[in-house]
C-alpha cells in the first residue's frame, strides 16, 4: 500500500525579485522562458555563466508583481552574488528570504 506523508525542510535558496525591470532582467539571466501566462506555476531552469556552464539551478514563479526564486541545492549566497553582479542600471530589487522560509514536501 502506498504511504502518504510530508516533511518540512529548509530550501537552499529562496529569493524575491521585484521592480519594473525584473521580468526582463530575469529572462536575460535564466535558461528557460518565463511567461506571464504561467503566473503561479513554477518554471525550472538553470543560471549559466558566460561560457554556458551551469552555476545554479532552481525554479522561478510569479506571485503578484514579485518573482520568487527557489532552489533545493544551489545556495542563496551564490545566486545573490551572480544576479547582483548583473544589476547595473536596472530597476530590480533582490532580497534573500531563505531564513524566513520553510518548505514542505508531500509524498504519496
Amino acid at each position: 500500500m502506498l504511504e502518504t506523508g510530508y516533511f518540512p525542510y529548509k530550501p537552499a535558496a529562496w529569493l524575491s525579485v521585484q521592480g519594473e525591470d525584473a521580468p526582463g532582467f530575469l529572462q536575460g539571466q535564466f535558461s528557460n522562458r518565463l511567461e506571464p501566462k504561467n503566473a503561479h506555476l513554477c518554471t525550472y531552469g538553470v543560471w549559466l555563466d558566460r561560457r554556458g556552464r551551469v552555476q545554479a539551478d532552481g525554479f522561478v514563479f510569479l506571485v503578484g508583481d514579485i518573482h520568487q526564486i527557489f532552489s533545493y541545492g544551489s545556495p542563496a549566497a551564490g545566486l545573490v552574488e551572480r544576479l547582483d553582479a548583473y544589476i547595473i542600471a536596472d530597476d530590480v530589487e533582490l532580497a534573500d528570504e531563505t531564513d524566513k522560509v520553510t518548505a514542505i514536501s508531500l509524498i504519496g
